[in-house]
């Protein structure tokens, strides 16, 4: 049965042939700024070896042979028939046009559907619309980099690409850690709520958190939330390269900003005029007192806070944490 909603049934494809400098290559230059989305009127995928224009000289843009792995391209696809009664592809992409400003739709029609989704992807790609590229980390086996929003990537195993790749996912600044992390949005009772990419691997490998009080935690700290490698034993990445975990007490927390004594869990008690060192054993908050005497003397003092300090940083290493001994 013929479609006659069909915008091209029983025409021959139109207008410029697109340039074959896409997934298909197996080497390819993938352009990016580390700030703001990168500039996209040059394509961004260039058969190698790419000689970079002069025009982006000034921009700093880096430049690095990539293995691309997949991405989300933007577009459709659906099926149509000819006047003959054949069946086609058309591939149609919408994009908001530079020279009019409006929303301006490319439809192409083509004979089988993988050139149909070919065309669509080198389409996205010319027009800047394919979001969470993916490639192969270029020095680190197993290890995929995906692109994200605001200029970031993050990594992880290639094990769990297949658990990643259905989602879209971006950068979200967390103002709290001072760091950014990677995150999709799904509906959820109505409401669209985010989920970071360190939960959904770490539930995938490790199960649910063995109790509410586990959270996810980066084992390097928050200069890493963007590594989001969990290597389990009989994978295909390097167990020395894993950064999640469930913990109870994030290992590598900063201080709080309200903190003055200098040390997490030290802190002045001025109803006894000494220092105080809390921490969690057992599930339980635990504290030890270390008085000023005489009081208001400044040597003392400062005595017992070094020993608060070092009786909280010993605590740290019974328990397993080590925030006490981390600056801010």
């Amino acid at each position: 049965m013929r479609d006659p909603k069909c915008p091209l049934a029983g025409k021959n494809p139109s207008g410029p042939e697109i340039p074959d400098v896409f997934f298909g290559q197996t080497e390819v230059f993938f352009i990016f700024a580390p700030g703001p989305p990168p500039d996209r009127s040059y394509g961004g995928f260039f058969k190698f070896p790419f000689p970079p224009p002069s025009t982006l000289s000034n921009l700093n843009l880096a430049a690095m042979p990539k293995r691309i792995v997949g991405g989300h391209v933007a577009g459709g696809i659906r099926l149509c028939y000819t006047k003959g009664g054949d069946i086609r592809f058309v591939a149609r992409i919408q994009h908001n046009d530079a020279a009019t400003g409006k929303r301006r739709a490319i439809p192409r029609t083509l004979r089988t559907r993988r050139k149909a989704e070919k065309w669509l992807e080198r389409k996205s790609d010319r027009l800047g619309l394919t979001k969470n590229l993916t490639w192969k980390h270029p020095t680190l086996a197993g290890v995929y980099v995906m692109a994200l929003t605001q200029g970031k990537t993050t990594q992880f195993s290639k094990d769990h690409y297949p658990l990643l790749k259905e989602d879209t996912w971006f950068a979200n600044f967390n103002p709290s850690a001072g760091a950014f992390y990677c995150r999709r949005s799904r509906k959820k009772d109505g409401k669209k709520r985010p989920t970071g990419m360190h939960r959904v691997i770490l539930g995938h490998v490790d199960g649910p958190p063995p109790s509410r009080k586990h959270d996810p935690d980066h084992i390097g700290g928050s200069t890493t939330t963007l590594n989001n490698i969990r290597a389990p034993s009989g994978g295909s990445v390097d167990p020395q390269l894993n950064n999640l975990r469930w913990y109870v007490n994030s290992r590598n927390r900063k201080r709080y900003r309200t903190n003055t004594s200098g040390a997490n869990g030290v802190s002045w008690d001025s109803r006894d005029d000494g220092w105080l060192a809390r921490w969690y054993q057992g599930g339980k908050r635990q504290c030890e007192s270390f008085a000023v005497r005489p009081r208001g003397n400044v040597d003392e003092a400062e005595r017992q806070y070094r020993a608060a300090v070092a009786f909280r940083q010993a605590r740290d290493v019974e328990t397993g944490t080590q925030n006490g001994q981390r600056d801010a």
